[in-house]
C-alpha cells in the first residue's frame, strides 16, 4: 500500500490518480494519521453463461437484456391455427 499526504494529493493528483489506475491502494494521510484510503474500483460485472441460441445485448442504459435467438425454423410466419397441420421440419 502506498502512501500520500493531503499536501501530495492536492499538489501531484495526477501522480496519484495514476497510482490508483494501476491498481494500488493508497492511504492519505495528515499528521501522520491515515484519513482515507483511495482504492481502485471493482471489475465490470460479468453476465451469466448463455444457454446455446441465446446472447445477452447491451441496452443504452448499459443493462444487459438477456435474447432469445430463434433458428432452424421453417414457416415462422404462419398462424397459430396452421401449426399443428404443417411440419415445422
Amino acid at each position: 500500500m502506498k502512501t500520500a499526504t493531503v499536501a501530495d494529493l492536492r499538489n501531484h493528483f495526477p501522480k496519484v490518480a495514476a497510482w490508483v489506475a494501476e491498481g494500488h491502494t493508497i492511504a492519505i494521510t495528515r499528521r501522520g494519521q491515515t484519513v482515507a484510503n483511495l482504492v481502485p474500483p471493482p471489475p465490470p460485472p460479468t453476465p451469466p453463461p448463455l444457454a446455446p441460441n441465446t446472447y445477452y445485448r447491451r441496452s443504452r442504459h448499459n443493462r444487459y437484456t438477456f435474447v432469445f435467438r430463434v433458428s432452424g425454423v421453417q414457416n415462422f410466419d404462419l398462424p397459430i391455427s396452421n401449426i399443428g397441420s404443417t411440419a415445422l421440419v
